[in-house]
């Protein structure tokens, strides 16, 4: 079915992608003169790789109408006469579709869409399984290519089962549908030490899980960031082997110096990324955005405002969401002007209103347009928005402290403003935490909670949950587990209908499994 020079073809390709890019890769399978599934394989990972980089809507849609047409034509190969290792590698294929089919889905991230990947992943967890029985009567020497290509599929399969959001989970528990985390990363693992052209996709997966969902997440195992730290430096030793010279890998060794919290070597290696890029705007564009963070981390309000608006122009990734922050970085480094008209522009780039991120964007400029940013507001929703996503938790005690420093000094010029003065109590509360400050933690996250009971507009609002989500994090640091497990309870129970709430749900999720049992 696929001759070794096709299966060599595809097994660089893939790992193409991550050396010179999408277009790079993609080249190299057209070059080829010939037709072989594990062409068509190779191209349905690389179209994958480029939404996920991307999160380009029209990008997904065009993947996903070729993974439909990869899955038809091996459904057809697949009834022809072929030997046993072909007729698997086939299954395996089909069941490839569906399953990057529901990372799309995912990525889209709606209920409807979860709904739909979840779906897709109990249909190509079941084709796994089918297969993983068969591989059972293969002869020894011919089981490890298929075991391999099997392994990546069922460790995808087990990891985002146990990351879908918990209403989700519980629909796909009613039929029958359950994940092994532990299990899909063991899978992963194995997928990813393999000779199968799968394997760079199983070491890009595994670098996302531990170095980016498990630290937002808060899926840390009771093993704080050293968990992730060290099993995505473990993959990146692996991938400079595999895949030398990778400004992707490069990116993710600045992620992992931000879970260390050295903000200064975080951003020279996404710098070194970006210069490297090349032929690869996709992984340009995840490093100038990491690097605006650590901008406004450290205060340099007109450099974030700069890297913001060159993603607006650059990124064709959520354009509403850019244009959003530059807005914001615009007001933070006083040119409240083109601030103004970027923020009104923001309504008109979004895509699809029924995602969280959108509805987002939707809720924030409706309360901007009526209460004009000052720089200061600003600077604070500006750090208001690195908490939420979840960078203040990455920093080290010196950022934390200027971050901390600056708000305080300025607190006046907020004090009136509930949603302001509350905003910028979370952020300190948060930096608290960092620094191990418990007394002074508490203390501003009470602010918060204390505002939510005597204001209307911070009742709905997404700050009182956080305010006792991260209430939890102190009781823990105290050793008062009881007292963290009923904060954790009431961040779920007490709060509902807010920005983001199924990240929030999530966390308390992981946070109460991290927990140590009572009694």
């Amino acid at each position: 079915m696929s001759s070794p020079d096709a299966q060599e073809v595809a097994k660089r390709s893939v790992a193409v992608i991550f050396q010179e890019g999408v277009q790079e890769a993609e080249k190299i399978l057209k070059e080829f003169d010939g037709n072989a599934a594990c062409l068509d394989c190779a191209m349905c990972f690389i179209r994958t790789v480029q939404c996920l980089l991307t999160f380009d809507h029209d990008v997904m849609d065009t993947a996903e109408t070729f993974l439909k047409e990869v899955e038809s034509r091996c459904a057809s190969t697949s009834k022809q006469r072929l030997g046993p290792v072909d007729t698997l590698q086939l299954k395996i294929i089909i069941a490839d579709c569906d399953l990057l089919r529901a990372l799309l889905a995912f990525a889209r991230q709606s209920l409807t869409n979860y709904i739909r990947g979840g779906m897709l992943l109990r249909s190509a967890s079941k084709a796994y399984a089918s297969v993983k029985n068969e591989v059972a009567r293969l002869p020894g020497d011919q089981r490890s290519g298929v075991e391999a290509a099997c392994s990546m599929g069922l460790g995808v399969v087990n990891v985002a089962i146990s990351l879908v959001p918990e209403k989700v989970l519980n629909v796909m528990k009613m039929v029958g549908f359950q994940g092994d985390r532990k299990l899909g990363l063991n899978s992963l693992e194995l997928a990813a030490r393999s000779s199968d052209l799968r394997a760079p996709f199983a070491m890009l997966l595994l670098l996302g899980y531990h170095v980016t969902a498990r630290p937002i997440l808060g899926i840390e195992t009771g093993d704080g960031l050293s968990g992730p730290i060290q099993s995505g430096l473990s993959i990146l030793e692996l991938s400079k082997t595999l895949i030398p010279g990778s400004p992707l890998f490069t990116y993710f060794q600045g992620r992992i110096a931000f879970l260390k919290r050295n903000t200064t070597h975080a951003l020279e290696c996404f710098t070194n990324a970006a210069s490297a890029c090349g032929t690869q705007p996709e992984v340009h564009q995840l490093c100038q955005y990491e690097m605006a963070f650590v901008k406004i981390l450290t205060l340099q309000w007109n450099e974030a405002a700069d890297i913001f608006l060159a993603l607006c122009r650059g990124s064709p990734w959520s354009p509403a969401m850019y244009s959003f922050f530059a807005a914001i970085a615009l007001a933070a480094a006083g040119n409240s002007e083109e601030s103004d008209k970027m923020l009104q522009d923001v309504p008109r780039l979004i895509k699809e209103k029924s995602v969280a991120l959108d509805k987002l964007l939707m809720h924030k400029v409706a309360v901007f347009t009526k209460k004009r940013l000052t720089p200061h507001t600003a600077r604070v929703e500006m750090l208001a928005l690195a908490y939420l996503l979840n960078y203040i938790r990455w920093c080290g005690a010196e950022v934390c402290e200027e971050v901390v420093e600056y708000l305080q000094t300025n607190e006046a010029c907020i004090a009136a403003d509930p949603y302001f003065s509350s905003a910028s109590a979370l952020v300190c509360g948060a930096a608290f935490v960092q620094t191990e400050d418990a007394d002074q933690a508490e203390t501003q996250l009470r602010r918060v909670l204390v505002h939510a009971s005597t204001c209307v507009e911070m009742k709905e609002s997404h700050l009182p949950a956080h305010a006792t989500l991260m209430l939890a994090s102190v009781y823990e640091m105290r050793g008062e587990f009881d007292k963290a497990r009923n904060a954790l309870e009431k961040t779920k129970s007490l709060y509902s209908d807010y920005e983001l709430e199924t990240q929030v749900h999530t966390r308390v999720k992981a946070g109460l499994e991290a927990l140590p049992r009572s009694g």
